[in-house]
């Protein structure tokens, strides 16, 4: 049974096992074998400072100066980016040292935030708590990570031929290979079952729909609803009694909710309600604090096991043959300020959030805030913590001469794996696309659509090993030539990549064709109030033929369907991620009218290209009416191209 904990003790230097400050209690053994078990992981890590960087002094990470340090440097980012509260919560050697809430849970309230009562919603995170249930039920041999999940399921996931079945290693490393979907409905798992893009198992491609996918077999397997089989093996055991799985929140836990706000850069904050639209994990501060030094203690807080520590360090270890190798279970490695750590983050459109392990030194963080703002307040604080307390290990020079092969080889237009390709959405993707230029000493400079090329040293990566080019910041991409014979595009955090684009479809051609496209609609359709006031006027004279007037009409209401078709595109697209989720079934009966209007544009396509051509055949018409019509009937294929290619002439009402 869920509840609410009260008089909490003080988050500064209390062991969550029982312990005082300086007593380790039975933590020792535990956690030993824990940090041995990771160590051959993060052996990269264990590199000593060089007498330059030894020489530098650093804070030690202790609750005293971390207090000073967090407490100024949150208050300046609320004050500066307007997001109105923030929870931080940092683990230290098995305890928390610091437990704290800043700003307002509730604005219009005036509800402080607070790291024992205020709840926050951590969106992804929620992942790490299904994947060590699934875990749990993977210890006691109910499931298998390496057999096709259509064994544990009410449905079957075709393998397509020369593909690989669905796994939950696969899902649980996004390498099942779906189409990115964000459509949360009533309608069942089979139903909603997305597109496998990439069915070889060997690219990532961050899928949430596969993560929901792994939370029902969990429920199939155990026999419990997903949240129950959660709370009641993890979060229970845990002492993490003021967290829900719950899609609505327990009436005792509802009154400490904290609003979620969207923060636009001059507009003031808009209160947003509804992020309750899936299965989703809100706790508190405090709650997360006793998360933390459950996993850094190898699974166990309180006598309490909820995994095995060989289980969890599984989940933290690389799981994929890459060569940058850093997802495990739901798990994945980054570098922050050059230190490697591991954890996952959360997003919706009203919290931000990102919880980060390093077993190794015994260190936790997590951090939230209730609203976007500008650009990325957690990366900020995370790396002004990173850089205080933390010495990154110098990496010895590779012995490696970047090849100018390899930079031209890689060249070109690349779009996301983590995409939609069967629906409208995939538009999205002419916007998202990254171009890659290769130098002449090697290296590669990056840049997304739109954005100018030119050298320079934060848009430059040098090549640190075969295909591999890193930036100045540590940041890395690998290459490699996968099914197809396409080159993936795969980055450090290891959830997603990009995949190289054909050249028919790069933003340099596309994106000025189709804003050739929508200027001569647009301004076809502009003529038609212009001609007919010349015509009032007595400066122009309308056709003498009947058949031109007709025709005339029928390409004009054609071009106001294809604006119409336009304006509801531009708008969609244009709407955030978590606001389309939230009106999914509404939405519905306007994306049928919107996959109408498109495919009456381009069945009708045809008609105006006849039009054209009829019009130059008839030599009473004007020059300029001709050209007119030529280049109306052209923008017209295009159109019709844009909308087939990119799904806005769809059959699917699942995205």
């Amino acid at each position: 049974m869920i509840g609410i904990k009260l008089g909490l003790p003080k988050a500064e230097g209390v062991d969550m096992n029982g312990g005082s400050r300086h007593d380790t209690g039975g933590f020792w053994l535990p956690s030993l074998l824990f940090v041995l078990g990771l160590a051959v992981n993060f052996a990269s890590e264990a590199a000593t400072a060089t007498e330059a960087g030894s020489q530098t002094i650093r804070p030690t990470l202790a609750a005293e100066d971390l207090h000073v340090f967090l407490d100024s440097f949150v208050a300046k980012q609320l004050a500066s980016s307007g997001i109105p509260g923030a929870v931080v919560v940092v683990v230290k050697d098995g305890r928390v040292i610091l437990s704290e809430g800043y700003g307002l849970a509730d604005v219009g309230l005036h509800r402080p935030m607070t790291a024992d009562h205020s709840l926050m919603n951590i969106a992804s995170i929620k992942k790490l708590f299904e994947g060590i249930a699934i875990m749990q039920l993977v210890e006691q041999g109910r499931l298998d990570l390496d057999q096709d999940v259509s064994d544990y399921l009410d449905f079957s996931i075709p393998t397509p031929a020369g593909g690989v079945p669905v796994t939950l290693r696969r899902l649980m490393t996004h390498r099942a290979g779906f189409e990115d979907r964000f459509k949360n409905s009533n309608r069942t798992f089979a139903e909603l079952l997305p597109l496998r893009l990439f069915p070889y198992g060997d690219v990532p491609a961050y899928s949430n729909y596969g993560a929901s996918l792994s939370g029902y077999i969990l429920a199939r397997m155990s026999g419990k609803a997903t949240s129950d089989e959660v709370t009641d093996h993890v979060l229970t055991p845990l002492g993490m009694m003021s967290s829900s799985f719950a899609v609505q929140l327990p009436p005792a836990l509802a009154p400490f909710m904290a609003k979620g706000y969207q923060v636009k850069p001059g507009s003031p904050p808009a209160r947003l309600d509804e992020y309750f639209t899936d299965l989703q994990l809100n706790t508190t501060g405090d709650d997360m604090g006793r998360f933390i030094c459950a996993v850094l203690n190898g699974g166990e807080l309180d006598g309490q096991h909820i995994l095995r520590p060989e289980t969890l360090a599984t989940m933290m270890a690389p799981q994929v043959a890459e060569p940058l190798s850093v997802m495990g279970l739901y798990f994945y490695q980054r570098e922050v300020a050059g230190v490697r750590f591991m954890g996952h983050r959360g997003d919706t459109s009203a919290f931000q959030s990102d919880l980060m392990f390093q077993p190794q030194t015994g260190f936790g963080l997590y951090v939230a805030y209730n609203a976007e703002g500008d650009g990325s307040p957690r990366d900020d604080l995370e790396q002004a913590l990173v850089e205080r307390y933390f010495t990154a290990p110098v990496h010895a020079e590779p012995a490696f001469s970047p090849r100018p092969t390899d930079a031209a080889a890689v060249a070109g237009w690349y779009e996301r794996t983590r995409r939609a390709d069967s629906n409208l959405f995939s538009v999205e993707e002419l916007f998202n696309q990254r171009r890659i230029k290769a130098n002449s000493d090697g290296s590669i400079t990056t840049g997304n659509a739109g954005w100018s090329l030119k050298a320079s040293t934060s848009l430059m990566r040098r090549e640190i090993a075969p295909f591999v080019f890193e930036e100045p910041s540590g940041d890395r991409w690998a290459f490699e030539s996968k099914h197809g014979g396409l080159e993936i595009l795969e980055s450090t955090d290891g959830t997603s990549g990009r995949e190289r684009v054909p050249w028919y479809r790069t933003a340099d051609f596309v994106q000025p064709l189709m804003a050739a496209t929508l200027a001569i609609l647009a301004l076809a359709l502009l003529s038609w109030p212009g001609a007919v006031l010349l015509q009032i006027a007595g400066v122009m004279r309308p056709s003498d033929h009947q058949s031109v007037r007709h025709r005339a009409l029928l390409v004009r209401l054609v071009l106001c369907i294809d604006m119409a078709v336009a304006a509801a595109v531009i708008f969609l697209v244009q709407a955030d991620w978590d606001k389309r989720q939230i009106f999914v079934d509404a939405l519905d009966p306007w994306l049928i009218a919107l996959y109408v209007g498109a495919w009456l544009g381009v069945l009708a396509t045809p008609m105006v290209v006849w039009i054209a051509y009829s019009l130059w055949k008839e030599s009473a018409t004007p020059l300029w009416t001709r050209i007119h019509y030529t280049l109306v009937a052209t923008a017209m294929m295009t159109a019709a191209w844009i909308a087939i290619e990119w799904r806005i002439a769809g059959t699917t009402l699942n995205y």
